[in-house]
């Protein structure tokens, strides 16, 4: 792809198709806010050992109790990280409203975790990997870690304390 097309569909805010689980849904570019929220969830994710090929199996069974969390790196690299403040938000309303109403009680999942779960129950591994992968590749990871560790490196260099003389 082209410098001009990415800046192009970057303006232009130009969404794409992805498929998963069979499912088709319409994304567009991954925002810094995205990476964030992926980040997070990618720090809950339980140590994994590098093992010999004879025990994968057995790692893979040992870690995959704890890695629902995939899903939701998945839901959250297809809605964003704006939609999943939106959903997140209104859940809290309802959350509240619900408090004071006992006869409106509806346990209904949001989007974000009806998505998370549908990923889990219908995609394949490799079609999590392929939307992982091809989204990380979207978010321009490269300037993103240019900016902040330029940024790390300023504030390395900042004296934090003042020296007195005796």
């Amino acid at each position: 792809m082209t410098v001009e097309k990415k800046v192009s569909d970057s303006i232009l805010q130009t969404k794409e198709d992805i498929t998963i689980g069979g499912k088709t849904y319409k994304i567009g570019k991954p925002t810094v806010a995205t990476v964030i929220m992926c980040s997070e969830l990618i720090s809950r994710m339980p140590a994994v050992a590098q093992v010999s090929a004879d025990k994968i199996v057995f790692e893979v069974l040992h870690t995959a109790k704890d890695m629902k969390v995939l899903g939701q790196i998945c839901a959250i690299l297809i809605l964003g990280a704006k939609k999943v403040k939106e959903i997140r938000e209104d859940a809290q309303k309802r959350t509240h409203k619900r408090l004071f109403s006992f006869l409106r009680k509806t346990d209904k999942p949001n989007e974000f975790d009806a998505l998370s779960e549908e990923i889990l129950d219908n995609a394949s591994s490799k079609e999590m990997s392929e939307l992982i992968s091809k989204r990380l590749v979207d978010l321009d990871l490269g300037d993103f870690f240019g900016v902040t560790t330029s940024l790390a490196e300023a504030n390395l260099l900042k004296p934090t304390k003042r020296e007195v003389d005796d």
